[in-house]
């Protein structure tokens, strides 16, 4: 079994996609308020988890590239086919971050 160290992690970047719902339930109301839909809470979940990643890779004026990040969105069509897209430019579903991101299905 071969050790790793901290310093050889920092070294290899994380690659991780995000999969975001577009589909038309998402604009339904978010735990029973009117003025906030599913999307909202998604999109805040989605601001906060980016706002953690981009702390954990700055220290002091540096930024690090410690991830590499993609945003997959998912919908799907009226005869139920999944439907995806990579709102990032220069990017693909199944390229959605970097070269050695894998393709992602979602579930039904």
């Amino acid at each position: 079994m071969s050790s790793v160290f901290p310093d050889q992690i920092r070294e290899m970047a994380a690659s991780m996609d995000l999969p975001v719902d577009q589909s038309g339930s998402m604009k339904d109301s978010l735990g029973g308020e009117p003025n906030s839909t599913k999307m909202d809470g998604a999109a805040d979940a989605l601001n906060r988890v980016l706002d953690a990643i981009s702390q954990r890779c700055s220290q002091g004026m540096d930024i690090r590239d410690y991830f590499h990040v993609g945003i997959i969105t998912y919908t799907t069509d009226s005869a139920g086919n999944t439907q995806l897209e990579t709102p990032l430019p220069d990017t693909t579903p199944e390229q959605p971050s970097c070269p050695s991101a894998k393709w992602w299905t979602p579930q039904r």
